[in-house]
């Protein structure tokens, strides 16, 4: 496999930074919940945390920049970003780790493919002759994974359509497999809307993504 262009490799540092960042957030608010004997503990983590805040914007803004840069070699790629956007829950974060991640998906040959890379495929367990899912597997790209989770929700809040899917998870097994499920739809929905150059039909969630084509 050729290697990623320049292009990818700079959002791909971007997204991972601002991942980064975002694992030292939790953790900055973690230890202001502690108990800390001597106060000016406290004005350290506050003034760190802070910091860290600000960072995560300023990447957010560089993120936005790079998805909607005007350059001509650059201008189909902001087209279809666009069209990914029109997708409930999905934002500039989200669609950027997601192409840097699998190069523009050069790294992905089919739809089917995708959840096991993007470490959302499930375990199944077998007893006798009845199969049950099982536990999320842990191998994949943790990345993506981890911008689906939250934006599940939100696609939740902002879709009749996908709200519906989710409830009938729900009452299969619980919140959070309802989540992972949403995420797995959204991350097939992505690629399907960037392959086709298409924007969001709220019928593909009733119809199957895989079916939305341009």
């Amino acid at each position: 496999m050729e290697p990623s262009s320049p292009y990818y490799q700079a959002l791909r540092e971007l997204t991972r930074e601002r991942s980064t960042l975002k694992k030292e957030r939790i953790k900055l608010k973690n230890q202001l919940h502690a108990s800390f004997t001597l106060e000016y503990r406290v004005v350290l983590v506050e003034e760190h945390l802070s910091l860290v805040e600000t960072q995560v914007k300023q990447v957010d803004k560089a993120i936005k920049k790079h998805l909607t840069c005007q350059k001509e070699e650059n201008k189909k790629i902001k087209e279809k970003v666009e069209k990914v956007l029109s997708t409930p829950g999905v934002h500039y974060t989200v669609t950027a780790t997601i192409l840097a991640e699998t190069d523009d998906f050069a790294k992905i040959e089919n739809a089917r493919q995708l959840i096991p890379y993007a470490a959302l495929g499930i375990n199944h367990r077998q007893s006798g002759q009845i199969e049950s899912p099982g536990k999320i597997k842990k191998t994949g790209n943790k990345h993506i994974k981890s911008v689906l989770f939250f934006p599940a929700y939100s696609a939740r809040r902002a879709s009749e359509e996908i709200s519906a899917f989710y409830d009938r998870i729900v009452k299969k097994r619980n919140g959070t497999a309802g989540a992972l499920a949403v995420g797995r739809k959204l991350l097939i929905l992505i690629y399907t809307l960037w392959k086709n150059n298409t924007v969001y039909d709220p019928n593909c969630i009733k119809k199957g993504v895989t079916s939305c084509t341009s």
